[in-house]
């Protein structure tokens, strides 16, 4: 049923003004005794006293206080002074009780935040659903950052993924869910459900041609060229790889593809010299072309460990003493000492 905004405004003008508790603390003040509608994408829309409907961009508000949401409000106050698991507990408990849809979609924000701060991987995946499932445009992209592989918490969010999948849901929900979870069985190393989630996804995207929603399709490709890379199937990796190299436009999406591609030129290299020069080079491409990207710093580094192989020494001592310069994080230093512990 299409909500008539103006006539609720209209009915709403004449509740008595006692009724009206909720507050807005944004970053010109506080906006009290106004009563919160909605959230629509980046905005909260809410009726004034007076019965007039306004709204503020979301970045703008820093608080809500609600009228019988106590739970809730002790997150907030908690969320403010930075103690991050009281807030994230409270939260959690809010998600689960409150029947406003606009409030467990701002909770859900929230809880995203203060569950990754605190370091609560069930907490932030709960989350991450609950928006899935009320604002799915929002949770695209905001997958909680997994943790180590022997984490008992990727199961637990493993299970309530697939179990969430049994659900009615649309095609982009269960595109999401399915991109999460594949992380995750990778993450863990479970190759045959890892296959098993990406020909799942691939039922959607159509595994190929011209898909509604190419991401997934982006998504799904670079997955089963991981796949295909842990189970020594090179020639698939510059299958799956090549097989989007034309849809690729994001700058992360490309480095990946250069990353992945010099991997399996590695691998398909042997020992033959020239083929190895040509795997080093690809290395250096994602280096060149995406210098600020994640893999850059490992990609110098797996170009000098195959100078070493082919007996390029000191080109290889180049790459880790510029590696240790601008990827301290890498293994660059490492190997750079290596080299010079082993100087003559």
């Amino acid at each position: 049923m299409k909500i008539n905004r103006p006539i609720i405004a209209t009915l709403l003008m004449f509740t008595p003004l006692g009724a009206w508790a909720d507050t807005l603390y944004t970053n010109v003040g506080a906006l009290q005794n106004v009563r919160v509608l909605s959230i629509d994408g980046n905005t909260m829309r809410y009726i004034t006293p007076t019965g007039a409907e306004a709204s503020r961009e979301l970045p703008a508000v820093m608080r809500i206080q609600v009228d019988n949401e106590p739970i809730f409000n002790q997150a907030e106050e908690a969320y403010a002074a930075g103690q991050w698991d009281a807030a994230t507990s409270d939260y959690e408990k809010t998600l689960r009780s409150t029947n406003k849809p606009w409030l467990k979609e701002w909770t859900s924000f929230r809880l995203l935040e203060t569950a990754d701060k605190s370091g609560d991987f069930s907490a932030a995946t709960g989350a991450w659903i609950a928006l899935l499932i009320s604002n799915p445009a929002a949770a695209a992209g905001r997958q909680p950052a997994l943790p180590p592989a022997t984490s008992t918490y990727l199961d637990t969010a493993a299970d309530e993924i697939e179990k969430t999948l049994q659900g009615k849901l649309d095609n982009q929900q269960r595109g999401e869910l399915l991109k999460f979870v594949l992380d995750i069985y990778q993450k863990k190393n479970d190759t045959p459900k890892a296959i098993d989630a990406a020909d799942r996804l691939s039922k959607i995207t159509g595994g190929s041609g011209n898909e509604d929603n190419p991401n997934l399709l982006i998504t799904l490709k670079f997955n089963q060229a991981r796949i295909a890379l842990n189970q020594n199937d090179y020639a698939k990796v510059r299958q799956e790889i090549e097989s989007i190299a034309g849809v690729l436009e994001q700058p992360q999406q490309q480095a990946e593809a250069l990353y992945l591609l010099a991997e399996a030129d590695r691998n398909l290299a042997g020992d033959d010299p020239a083929k190895l020069q040509d795997a080093a080079l690809a290395y250096l491409r994602v280096v060149a072309h995406f210098p600020d990207d994640t893999q850059a710093g490992n990609a110098l580094v797996q170009a000098g460990l195959i100078l070493e192989k082919i007996g390029q020494t000191d080109q290889a001592r180049k790459l880790y003493e510029q590696g240790q310069a601008e990827y301290p994080t890498s293994k660059a230093r490492e190997n750079f000492e290596r080299l010079k512990k082993a100087d003559p």
